[in-house]
């Protein structure tokens, strides 16, 4: 058993998988097929789901917090008669998915998409004012073990 939970905690050290997206923000076909799963996963037993779902609710938030916290520091450099400054924002959109084999520690899946912006405008104000142009899009997958009755990270 503790060679099971060491190799999980192991795979758990890779918590931030990361999948390029196109410009048109999906995946390319070969990539959308290389994500897919086999086989669809179980939902943990027990209401280790509904742990996971107000778990989820919460990392979101603080994606969420964590985003206003970049726009309200980013770093404006003069370009001409503008500024221009980039940040890191995170959409919406998300699953949130829990999976468990028998006899081993139930696993969650959080999948959200994180977006770098570029911001310009005669002031910073201004460049705030309106939609920043979209740098760089990527999906973004976390994974979390479920111990001592409760959602790790």
């Amino acid at each position: 058993m503790r060679v099971g939970v060491g190799w999980v905690i192991g795979m758990l050290c890779l918590a931030v998988l990361v999948a390029p997206v196109r410009a048109g923000g999906d995946m390319a076909p070969a990539e959308e097929a290389a994500a897919a799963p086999a086989t669809p996963p179980a939902v943990a037993p027990g209401g280790n789901a509904k742990k996971f779902n107000l778990f989820c609710d919460i990392w979101m938030q603080k994606l969420q917090d964590r985003a206003s916290f970049n726009r309200g520091r980013i770093k404006w450099t003069n370009e001409g008669d503008d500024v221009v400054g980039e940040h890191v924002d995170y959409g919406e959109s998300r699953t949130c998915v829990t999976r468990t084999d028998p006899g081993k520690e139930p696993i969650g899946k959080i999948t959200y998409r994180e977006v770098r912006y570029q911001r310009r405008g005669a002031t910073p104000d201004a460049a705030l004012a309106v939609p920043g142009k979209v740098v760089e899009r990527f999906d973004v997958t976390e994974i979390f073990r479920f111990a001592d009755g409760r959602w790790q990270y």
